[in-house]
This record gives structure tokens, sequence and C-alpha cells, in this order.
């Protein structure tokens, strides 16, 4: 039914907007400016319209937030950034589009971070089990959308072999 198919959705959207405020809060140690994140993550409509619909993102968005809000949370205590490079794997697997960003997040968040009370040797375990977790979940998605997957590259040359025009069209069209 469609409550059974969008409910959750809407539940990940407001689970997202009080992971907003947890991040708003932990950033600046406010509650002002917890209160305005989640204010403004909650008309913006980049989260208010597919938290209505069924979309993948939704999920994602709500991981990177609370990720987010523990790396902020980190900044106090250093235990938290173990649990925020957690989130931030989960929501590489929770939506295709997060493993182009989140590898950047992270080097970032470890860069700034360098200098703090985390661990190393915990990062490094970390690390690994990401990798081995998510390098062959990324190896299998992009086989298939890559720009250069098998079949696209078998369909182009199909394509130009069975083209009637001219070699020079033919080349401009299906390269």
């Amino acid at each position: 039914t469609d409550l059974a198919a969008r409910l959750p959705q809407v539940i990940l959207g407001g689970l997202a907007i009080a992971a907003m405020f947890l991040t708003g809060f932990y950033y600046k140690r406010n509650w002002f400016t917890g209160l305005a994140a989640a204010g403004l993550m909650a008309i913006e409509p980049w989260t208010l319209f597919p938290s209505r619909a069924v979309f993948q993102s939704n999920g994602a968005v709500l991981l990177l937030c609370l990720a987010m809000a523990a790396y902020f949370r980190s900044q106090k205590k250093g235990k938290y950034f173990i649990l925020s490079l957690f989130l931030l794997g989960l929501s590489m697997l929770a939506y295709h589009n997060t493993r182009i960003f989140v590898p950047l997040l992270a080097v970032g968040m470890l860069v700034i971070s360098a200098k703090s009370k985390i661990k190393w040797g915990w990062l490094v375990i970390v690390g690994v089990a990401a990798a081995i977790v998510l390098v062959p979940t990324s190896r299998s998605r992009s086989g298939w959308v890559g720009i250069l997957n098998q079949g696209a590259i078998a369909y182009l040359e199909q394509s130009r072999n069975q083209s009637t025009l001219s070699p020079v069209l033919t080349k401009l069209i299906y390269n």
C-alpha cells in the first residue's frame, strides 16, 4: 500500500531532521544553532520532497547527518570519531552517490582531526575493514553503471559496424 511504502521514508526524513539538530548542536554547542539547522533542513526541498516519496537517498541522508553529529561530538570525546567513520561507511552502502564524496569527506575529517586524541591504530583497523566491505560492492556496481561497461562497448561496436553512414559521421555519432 501507499502507507507501507511511504511511512518508512517519512520516519527516515524525521529522524534526519533530528540528526541535523544534533549536528548543529554539537558543531557550536548551542541550542539555537541546532534548532536553526533542523528547521532549515525541515523546509528545504532537497530533503522535504524525497522524504515524502520512496527514494533510496533518505537513508543515506540520515546516516550522513548522524556521522557528522558524531564527528562534531568527537571533538570533545575522541571515541565518537570511530562511530562517525562507521556511519560514513554505512552511508556508502545505503546509496551509490555517497561513494563519490564520502571518501573525500572522510579524508578531510582525518586531516582536520589529526591533532586530536584519536587512537590511530583503531583508524587503521576501521579503514581496512571498510575497504574489505566497500571495495567489492562498489566494483560490482561500477561494472554496470560506469561509462565504459561491457554492454555499452559491445553496443557501440555493433552500431559502428552496422552503420550505413559515412565513416566520419559514424565516428562522430558512435563515439
